[in-house]
């Protein structure tokens, strides 16, 4: 009898701690976003990508998230996949809008709320880079000086 009411009452103390632990763990929604800059004219780009070093920083021109601050991610290319054509169908893309409100709405949580990939078109496949948010970059106009030797 007291090894049924002491295995009970251990299995009782396990249900409740796996309960508390799991409402602990936050459940992060996906975000994947196709970045063809092929296929904009360059005028139109508000959103652009360049490669420094090991990673990948994209930066969205838009001064309507912030006090004209300006988004930055980082890709670092550890965290890059190939997807082929059919892998890159199944996936549900947002679109630049939403995507601006969202970083506009989370703030600095964005890294904690979402799993966020950036996709980019190559030949017959696509390169799909886990991406973070790095921050805003505040812009200030700045009159160009030209000086003569």
């Amino acid at each position: 009898m007291k090894i049924k009411l002491f295995l009970l009452i251990c299995l009782c103390f396990s249900l409740l701690t796996n309960s508390v632990f799991a409402q602990s763990k936050i459940k992060m929604d996906t975000i994947y976003y196709l970045l063809d800059t092929l296929k904009i004219p360059v005028n139109d780009r508000i959103i652009t990508s360049q490669k420094m070093g090991n990673a990948t920083f994209t930066e969205i021109k838009c001064p309507c998230v912030n006090r004209n601050d300006h988004p930055w991610f980082y890709s670092p290319d550890s965290k890059k996949k190939i997807f082929s054509k059919d892998e890159f169908r199944s996936i549900k893309l947002i679109n630049l809008v939403s995507l601006i409100e969202i970083v506009k709405n989370s703030g600095d949580n964005f890294n904690k709320k979402y799993s966020f990939f950036i996709i980019e078109p190559m030949k017959n496949e696509y390169i799909v880079r886990e991406t973070f948010f790095d921050g805003r970059e505040t812009t200030v106009a700045i009159d160009s000086v030209t000086t003569k030797n």
